[in-house]
């Protein structure tokens, strides 16, 4: 399965959780895949995934969404980087690293207009 077709799985079964736990297989089986290619992972995409794993994914998940954005932050449209900045800021299991929240109000306050 390549990236973007994981993309569209992933924000179709953790959709249906919306009001719900996600199973822990389905949970893990997703996170795993994230892992298993990380290296694959395009910003946009990691945003994306930021947005989607933001109330159920692991620390460890959330870190590689955060190094991939991090990696590449001049890249990013300033909007992207304020849905990249939410998607943190309302994790709500895992702990999000400081670094990344902040590098991402800093690229919001430069680009105010």
């Amino acid at each position: 399965m390549d990236m973007h077709d994981f993309v569209s799985v992933a924000a179709a079964y953790l959709s249906m959780y919306d009001e719900g736990e996600v199973p822990s297989n389905l949970l893990k089986l997703l996170e795993q895949t994230v892992m298993d290619n990380a290296l694959q992972i395009e910003a946009d995409q990691a945003i994306y995934l930021a947005e989607i794993f933001s109330r159920v994914g692991s620390s460890y998940t959330m870190e590689v969404f955060d190094r991939v954005i991090g990696s590449n932050i001049d890249d990013i449209p300033v909007h992207r980087v304020y849905e990249a900045f939410m998607a943190f800021s309302t994790a709500s299991k895992a702990e999000i690293r400081p670094k990344i929240t902040s590098l991402l109000l800093r690229t919001l306050t430069e680009n105010l207009d």
